[in-house]
């Protein structure tokens, strides 16, 4: 059943609306947090939060009339890319970190724990995405 334009465009317009009330609720609550300057920091938050709630308030309210259910998500070509990029990522943050535990013992250096697993994220969300694409490209 298609959705009549009137019910897309109310369920848009929704969209639209709890992304900006939710992108300023969350720049005023950060505002108000600390000692920074309330413009600033909502702004700042206001302006970082908009995409993730447009993509949360497109999830929930649009894509139910918009977007049909695969039947069988995972009988696809795009799932296996997915699964072996993921598999082989895993395995080379494994040696990774093997590795780096191996230096970090000998040296003892001093690190700031968050650059730190941010680093690790990073590299693991790359290996992955440069997988993803090597394998897709092989298939063409």
């Amino acid at each position: 059943m298609t959705p009549s334009p009137a019910a897309l465009g109310r369920r848009r317009l929704a969209a639209g609306v709890a992304t900006l009330v939710g992108a300023g609720a969350v720049g005023a609550l950060a505002g108000s947090i600390g000692d920074r300057p309330f413009a600033l920091t909502a702004a700042v938050f206001g302006a970082a939060t908009l995409a993730p709630l447009g993509a949360l308030a497109w999830l929930l309210l649009v894509a139910p009339l918009t977007v049909r259910r695969d039947r069988n998500p995972t009988d696809n070509v795009e799932h296996g890319w997915v699964q072996a990029a993921a598999a082989g990522a895993f395995t080379d943050l494994l040696v990774v970190l093997g590795l780096g535990l191996a230096v970090v013992s000998v040296v003892d250096p001093v690190l700031e724990t968050q650059l730190v697993l941010l680093a690790i994220v990073v590299l693991a969300m790359g290996d992955a995405s440069v997988r993803y694409v090597v394998l897709e490209r092989r298939s063409r």
